[in-house]
């Protein structure tokens, strides 16, 4: 039975929407006025009898439907608060009742068939019916407040079995009492009523002092529909229908059961009133945190906001964020140490909330558990006990020190960052629901700074990728394009960079007598400092080579200018040399770099190793003093390689052995590679050299910075072998080194 009458319900709800939309507002108001004024003039034109009762009574309950249907769109249209809608609710009682008052007191009504009582009843009668789509109309806002299907099915019910009862009175004279037939419909209309003044969802969203002010509304709105249901208006509306007077006592039985219930429930909200309050502000707080993680990263922002979470969400007096020393540093200090720092108090200082508490043994105790640390009664606790100047004793507290103290950790990916301390001025201040939120508010906290400290790596990272791409172009400039051409003389030569940039240098240049000048170097350190040192050489190469070939000199003044620049604990060690074509003599000096390997027909694989100290390490007097160039004649099918430490010291796969580390390819196997392969064009005995150090790392790339240059001396007056010119097999050389994967 109650689906059938679902069911009915719906059925008529969507037959009744349908009329309403087809006619427009202003036809439904045409209608209450006609059938308004139709009844009055019935009532002056017949009076009294039978048939005239029966249409202006028909006519009455026809306008009233209209004038209901007309006016919700109005009142849908008032967009007010739920205390306004109470407050209109009295003004209007009060209005109603004033004027009824006022009105019968000057010529009581009755049912008196004279036209001034006729006008006067039909008058109170508008008033009284107004009042009560008024009542209806502002309940039904609050009682469907965040409304849902089952609400609104609920009110369209009770009003259609409101309606049901009314009709059922139809006809009947005021004396009458009641049948069964209107008790019923009643009956399940004041049930549904019950129902429908629980709907109470407005309530929770008022403060403290709102629920108050609700409460003595919620009792001016009962005391005015009592009122009204008390005494109706001149006993006007019995008189002129019966129907509308039974409709209108079951809407003052709403607004009272309504206006009740309002007034029970805000009374026993009161109490609890802080406690949602304060639920409601730490789910906006913890709302605003997931938002700084998502929209913020700017690191002393998100501390502020961390440390003031707390004590915006009511769960605290004071707190403060501290966090250590690293990853302060990363975040927001320049200066920070390992100690532990307060880097963000609220609504406190932060240099006060260090002296408030021992920092560092709290610190050090929630870093250890990585659990959040409750003190109770935190003024008895020695690590709250700070001395501080002004303390007559060691053991007394400081003035600002908490009652209560908790120390909840910010751990992300099972890393710990920092604490974040909270403090009441009450001793047992915090309950387990408050240590949970903290806690969660400190989980959000490590979060978001981690994301802080992801992003300012990651900007970092792209700033240092930039000014690698910058610093690989000026490096790839500063080597030498084309190899230089000499009789008698083949050249091979190329370098690649561990990383994005590398230290190495490699650079000829020819002299204005003939002569080849050469270098190699190695800049301690990689990246773009390295580069940089690196495009110092070339600019003191360049200059020095041509005013001081001569290479002791090169290298004193060559020690003098990078002294003045280097940092410390920097330093570069170069190979410089001479060839003289004519003389087919080799000159060449060491400072501290790697030594020339040398195969020669007729002869055992040897290392050039003469004496000298490394670049900028020194005082040029003490520099030269250690310094012993070597002079070497040149014979046909000589082949001399220079190379980098990467090269040598580059380590073998195979852990297996007594190095953990992999074994070293080392001088001896450089030795036996070159001269395998001294008799090859310099391109092909260099591929050779790189090709015996990959069989022996087994990897296809370097662990450090590794160049490589091959001469190979043909002899000046052998011109078949002076094919074998230097620009070819250099370009051939340099791509192959290049191009290695």
């Amino acid at each position: 039975m109650s689906r059938s009458l679902s069911t009915w319900t719906r059925t008529f709800t969507r037959w009744a929407r349908a009329v309403h939309e087809r006619l427009p507002q202003r036809v439904w108001g045409i209608v209450f006025g006609a059938c308004f004024l139709g009844g009055l003039g019935i009532r002056l034109a017949f009076g009294e009898t039978g048939a005239a009762v029966l249409m202006q009574e028909g006519l009455a309950l026809i306008g009233f439907a209209a004038l209901w249907i007309a006016v919700q769109p109005v009142a849908e249209r008032w967009s007010a608060s739920p205390l306004r809608r109470l407050g209109a609710l009295i003004v209007a009682g009060a209005g109603l009742g004033g004027t009824v008052a006022l009105v019968t007191f000057i010529e009581p009504a009755g049912e008196a068939s004279s036209t001034g009582a006729v006008l006067q009843r039909h008058g109170l009668v508008l008033m009284e019916m107004a009042f009560v789509f008024f009542l209806l109309l502002q309940l039904r806002r609050l009682a469907l407040y965040r409304r849902t299907r089952v609400a609104q099915r609920n009110w369209r019910l009770m009003l259609l079995l409101m309606s049901i009862a009314a009709l059922t009175a139809f006809g009947h004279p005021p004396s009458r009492d009641p049948g069964a037939l209107q008790v019923l419909p009643m009956s399940a209309a004041v049930a549904l009523m019950v129902v429908n003044s629980f709907r109470l969802s407005w309530i929770v969203d008022l403060s403290v002092r709102q629920k108050g002010a609700g409460a003595a509304l919620s009792v001016g709105v009962l005391v005015a529909v009592s009122l009204s249901m008390s005494k109706s208006p001149g006993s006007a509306l019995p008189v002129y229908s019966y129907a509308l007077h039974w409709f209108a006592l079951q809407a003052g039985i709403f607004g009272i059961l309504y206006s009740l219930t309002t007034l029970l429930s805000l009374v026993f909200h009161l109490p609890t009133t802080g406690d949602v309050q304060r639920k409601t502000d730490e789910t906006a707080v913890l709302h605003n945190l997931t938002q700084l993680v998502e929209q913020t990263f700017d690191a002393e922002r998100l501390s502020k906001s961390i440390a003031a979470a707390p004590v915006e969400a009511g769960l605290a007096d004071a707190a403060w964020l501290a966090l250590s020393g690293g990853a302060s540093e990363r975040l927001i200090r320049d200066d920070a140490t390992e100690a532990p720092q307060v880097v963000a108090a609220a609504p406190l200082a932060a240099a006060e909330a260090e002296r408030a508490v021992d920092l560092e043994t709290l610190f050090a105790k929630v870093r250890r558990t990585q659990a959040p640390l409750v003190l109770s009664h935190a003024r008895t606790d020695r690590r709250v006990h700070t001395p501080t100047p002004d303390a007559p004793t060691p053991d007394a507290p400081t003035p600002d020190a908490p009652a209560s103290l908790l120390v909840a950790p910010l751990v992300a990916r099972g890393t710990f960052a920092g604490a974040l301390f909270a403090a009441r001025d009450v001793a047992r201040g915090f309950e387990d629901d408050d240590v949970s939120s903290i806690q969660a508010f400190a989980s959000q906290a490590a979060l978001a700074l981690d994301h802080a400290r992801l992003f300012e790596e990651q900007i970092e990272k792209e700033r240092l990728e930039r000014e690698l791409d910058i610093a690989r172009s000026v490096q790839e400039r500063l080597l030498p394009r084309r190899l230089p051409e000499i009789d008698g003389l083949a050249l091979a030569a190329g370098s690649t960079p561990a990383r994005e940039v590398g230290g190495d240098y490699y650079d000829f240049t020819r002299l204005d007598d003939g002569r080849l000048a050469f270098i190699i170097a190695d800049v301690s350190g990689k990246g773009t400092q390295a580069a940089f040192y690196m495009a110092e050489m070339q600019g003191l190469f360049h200059s020095l080579s041509r005013l001081k070939p001569d290479p002791t000199a090169f290298l004193c003044h060559a020690n003098d200018a990078l002294r003045d620049i280097l940092e410390d604990g920097t330093f570069v060690t170069a190979l410089y040399g001479l060839i003289d074509p004519q003389e087919g003599t080799l000159t060449l000096a060491r400072a501290g770099h790697c030594p020339a390997a040398l195969a020669r027909e007729g002869d055992a694989p040897r290392l050039l190793r003469p004496d000298g100290m490394g670049l900028g390490l020194a005082p040029t007097v003490l520099f030269k003093n250690g310094l012993t160039p070597e002079r070497l004649p040149l014979r046909p099918g000589d082949a001399l390689a220079l190379y980098t430490d990467g090269l040598v010291e580059s380590r073998s796969s195979d852990t297996s052995g007594s190095d953990p580390g992999g074994e070293e390819y080392g001088y001896d196997r450089l030795l036996d590679a070159l001269q395998r392969h001294r008799c090859e064009p310099p391109a092909a005995l260099q591929d050779g050299l790189l090709a015996d150090l990959r069989a022996f790392t087994a990897a296809d790339a370097y662990d450090d910075d590794l160049t490589l240059v091959v001469l190979q001396w043909q002899g000046a007056d052998d011109d078949d072998e002076n094919a074998l010119r230097s620009a070819p097999a250099s370009n051939n050389a340099v791509a192959s080194i290049t191009s290695e994967p």
